[in-house]
């Protein structure tokens, strides 16, 4: 037999009773009836001098939030657990009528299972002779199984939560005992649901299921771990919500539901999670859902999802439909306004998804993106500050781009000893960006904040990650400072200045400094060399940065990583082997360097970077 699932419990017979002492301790709206699995709201007691309808439900635990967690004002009086998907026993159910029933008496609300019948009907009928006025109203929301298949009947699921809120809510307005009855009733009779399961769930202290192989998924299944209808390949997100959808507006009981007519519908759903199914997961259902039944033509007027009715840790997703009423029929329209009143009005029950709205048209959630201000685009001269020569920055940025393409494979192979390994992927692709920028004549602005604005922009289309956000942010700032400038023409001294800002910014947002183990340990001494020759014309200026990132680069092999993906690298793995976005800032700053100095002649990149970083 295989070993039990890891979790994180003390006992399996514990489970239930120390999960609901957790309950306790997250929320005070409730207290626990003594020597028992029953939660009851706090002020119990206050309902029934108030008159007010006490609203009961129950099941077997491992549904969680369900019921507990729907215990509260406006929602549950009390709620009754039994063991893991086990009937909770007569004796626990008759104790929490007789606590929670006064003058105006109480609704039982439970699942459509033979045993939930059997042990809730006997504590009624016993309630009853003790002269408490209780009614029942039974949910079967499953439409998996064909009706006429015994005397079981539709299987009570996720649909349940509906008839929950709406009874509890019509017990809060004042409503009669015989009213809320009816509104629950209405509620269990327009409500569907279908469920699919992409694996099993495990109970406490046993192993986990292996039905389900690779690739497969159950459609149509309860919330106690029994098999579904069928199984099927696994699909995607829009795949299964169709299915779902098509189970319940067209399968067997769309009669009894009302909609068999095809006549667009008023609708609340709710997109339940059985237990493991991720959030991201889980919204993408939302988003399938939405649109299939908006396309059909019908109005969904609100949307819950999340952990509601689950089945311990079965991943997977279930859809319930609620139908309010025909969108054509004003006879259904004080029908369907009553149940929205009921599904918005206000409960403190923490299972309650309380973010539902009305779901509009998903294009017309839409607003359009803010168009950037004139004054700040890269187009003329709008960015003011020193013109700059347009053939000397395209020579300049065209070699460096063209070296970091070539260094695409060194980058990578130095990237994946400490990170992973796409360096070169991402300059190459910066490279693409600024190489098509100077191709269309962009590098050519008459303003050399232009130009750095224009290149900011090139790498924040193309080159992503981390290294492109850095540059991005680099390059914006020295835009900035090169506006600001007030020199006619951009000078060596301008354009070290502008790109010092630039890296001052990049160090701030970043948090990294010199002597980190990366970029800015190439980048920093080839700033101050630069500064230091700028006097003696770009050229020089550009040679004693390439110089000095060359050195700088070499230097970060000895170096302890502290920022960045490499500072989770043991030493001993980075040793010897230089940061590669070092590596990649010196690369560009030599090709740049070499084409500057071919006196204007465009110069081919080299095909291999410096020997003293790779020697």
């Amino acid at each position: 037999m295989s070993a039990p699932k890891k979790a994180l419990i003390n006992a399996p017979e514990a489970v239930v009773s120390e999960a609901i002492d957790g309950l306790l301790a997250l929320n005070p709206n409730i207290v626990r009836l003594a020597g028992l699995d029953v939660v009851l709201r706090r002020d119990f007691e206050a309902t029934k001098a108030l008159n007010t309808v006490a609203v009961l439900s129950g099941g077997g635990s491992g549904h969680e939030p369900g019921m507990g967690g729907f215990a509260g004002a406006g929602m549950l009086t009390a709620a009754v657990a039994g063991g893991v998907f086990a009937s909770p026993s007569v004796e626990s159910i008759i104790q929490a009528i007789r606590a929670a029933t006064g003058p105006a008496g109480c609704l039982l609300v439970i699942l459509n299972y033979t045993g939930d019948r059997l042990n809730f009907g006997l504590a009624a009928e016993q309630a009853k002779a003790e002269g408490l006025r209780v009614e029942m109203v039974v949910v079967g929301d499953d439409v998996a199984l064909p009706a006429g298949k015994g005397i079981a009947g539709r299987r009570g699921v996720a649909g349940h939560v509906f008839v929950l809120k709406v009874a509890g809510a019509a017990a809060a307005a004042g409503a009669t005992l015989a009213a809320v009855r009816d509104e629950a009733a209405w509620a269990a009779r327009s409500v569907g649901t279908m469920g699919v399961a992409l694996s099993s769930c495990t109970l406490p202290g046993q192993p986990p299921s292996s039905r389900l192989a690779a690739g497969e998924m159950e459609v149509g299944l309860g919330i106690h771990g029994e098999p579904g209808v069928a199984t099927v390949a696994a699909a995607g997100a829009d795949a299964v919500m169709g299915t779902a959808v098509e189970a319940i507006l067209d399968g067997h009981w769309a009669d009894s539901l009302g909609f068999r007519s095809g006549a667009p519908q008023r609708l609340a759903i709710l997109v339940n999670n059985p237990g493991s199914t991720p959030w991201l997961e889980l919204l993408v259902c939302v988003r399938a859902a939405v649109k299939l039944l908006q396309s059909r033509g019908h109005v969904v007027e609100r949307v819950y999802s999340g952990h509601l009715l689950t089945s311990l840790d079965m991943a997977g997703v279930a859809l319930s439909i609620l139908r309010l009423g025909s969108v054509d029929d004003a006879s259904e329209a004080a029908t369907a306004a009553l149940a929205l009143s009921r599904l918005d009005a206000p409960t403190n029950a923490p299972g309650w998804p309380h973010s539902a709205t009305c779901a509009v048209p998903l294009h017309s959630s839409e607003v359009p993106q803010p168009t950037r201000p004139e004054s700040s685009s890269a187009a003329g001269d709008a960015r003011g500050g020193p013109t700059c020569d347009a053939a000397t920055v395209g020579l300049v940025l065209g070699a460096g781009a063209r070296a970091l393409a070539a260094a695409e494979s060194l980058l990578n192979d130095l990237d994946a000893k400490c990170g992973d390994g796409d360096c070169g992927i991402t300059m190459r692709r910066g490279s693409e960006g600024v190489l098509e920028l100077v191709a269309t004549g962009g590098a050519g602005l008459g303003s050399a904040s232009a130009v750095l604005e224009g290149v900011a922009d090139a790498v924040r289309r193309s080159m992503g990650g981390t290294s492109g956000v850095l540059f991005d942010i680099m390059l914006r700032a020295a835009s900035t400072n090169m506006a600001a400038a007030s020199a006619a023409v951009a000078s060596p001294a301008d354009w070290v200045q502008a790109l010092a800002d630039g890296v001052d910014q990049m160090m701030f947002y970043s948090g990294a400094e010199r002597g980190m183990r990366t970029m800015l340990d190439a980048a920093i001494p080839a700033l101050e060399a630069a500064k230091a020759a700028a006097a003696d014309g770009g050229c020089a200026a550009l040679a004693a940065a390439a110089a000095a990132a060359e050195q700088g680069a070499e230097a970060t092999k000895s170096m302890e990583a502290l920022a960045g993906r490499s500072s989770y690298v043991p030493a001993d793995v980075l040793a010897s082997n230089a940061d590669p976005g070092a590596v990649a800032v010196a690369t560009l700053l030599r090709a740049g360097a070499q084409a500057l100095g071919a006196a204007g002649a465009p110069q081919a990149a080299p095909t291999q970077p410096s020997q003293i970083i790779f020697g």
